[in-house]
């Protein structure tokens, strides 16, 4: 998935949850002060981390990301959405 793609999957989300994106591309230095991953995908911008205003809207948005082809991580605090790091065999 390129960038461009994940950029319109997030999009399609937006048309139809309402969410904060409280991070998205970071820098390295940034990337680490907030303790993410080494690798992480904000560090290419194929990763959001989306606060959803209607938490009750958790399980409708997980399943509509997947069928736009994204991958969720539940954290503490947000939903992480990022492009697959790996296609299921």
């Amino acid at each position: 998935m390129s960038g461009q793609e994940f950029t319109i999957a997030v999009l399609g989300l937006a048309a139809r949850f309402r969410f904060s994106i409280t991070s998205w591309g970071r820098s390295v230095a940034h990337n680490a002060a907030v303790g993410g991953h080494p690798d992480s995908m904000h560090l290419y911008f194929l990763a959001v981390d989306c606060e959803l205003d209607d938490p009750l809207d958790e399980p409708a948005f997980v399943q509509t990301a997947e069928r736009l082809g994204l991958q969720v991580i539940r954290e503490p605090r947000h939903l992480h959405v990022q492009i697959p790091r790996f296609v299921k065999g």
